[in-house]
């Protein structure tokens, strides 16, 4: 989504949670963001996967109320060498909320971070994802699924920053 948007989600964050995770150990975190009337409901969210680790991490992005406003989260993964990061984002908003997910990565060698990203409703939905592969051998794999109208639908934009040594990593943008 941009600096820009990464800057307002941060500064607006409602909840600050910091996750490390020790070396070769697994953690399991679920992260609950609803949506508050009238307001922004924001999770800053940083993730730290000592080397050999592994988290399993749902963020559910839900409006349990009536009304409107912007709920959403700013996730940052820094996966050291060899740990394994799994993302699973679900948004159950109503027609009325604002969905807006901003996340970068960082991996170290051997490090692999995957990202599902599920959309079942918003009025309006943003999602954002950069990475940067520092390790030769560092993998991101991505899956968005979105049920919305045709007319909603847009395209995601993925970027990956790698080190000069792995010329051949990719971004390869989804359309729905």
């Amino acid at each position: 989504m941009g600096e820009a948007a990464y800057a307002y989600l941060a500064e607006h964050a409602t909840k600050r949670i910091v996750i490390d995770v020790p070396a070769y150990q697994h953690a399991t975190v679920t992260v609950r963001i609803s949506g508050v009337n009238a307001a922004a409901a924001i999770a800053a969210i940083d993730v730290v996967a000592r080397p050999q680790a592994t988290l399993d991490m749902q963020i559910a992005l839900d409006s349990p109320v009536t009304g409107e406003g912007i709920v959403g989260s700013v996730l940052r993964v820094c996966a050291h060498e060899y740990a394994t990061v799994n993302v699973t984002c679900t948004q159950t908003l109503d027609d009325s909320w604002i969905a807006l997910d901003d996340t970068g990565l960082f991996l170290d060698e051997g490090a692999r971070v995957n990202v599902q990203h599920t959309v079942l409703g918003a009025g309006a939905s943003a999602t954002g994802l950069a990475g940067d592969l520092l390790g030769d051998t560092a993998k991101v794999t991505i899956d968005t699924d979105y049920l919305a109208l045709a007319n909603r639908c847009a395209t995601l934009t993925t970027s990956c920053a790698t080190a000069v040594a792995r010329p051949s990593a990719r971004s390869t943008p989804t359309a729905c």
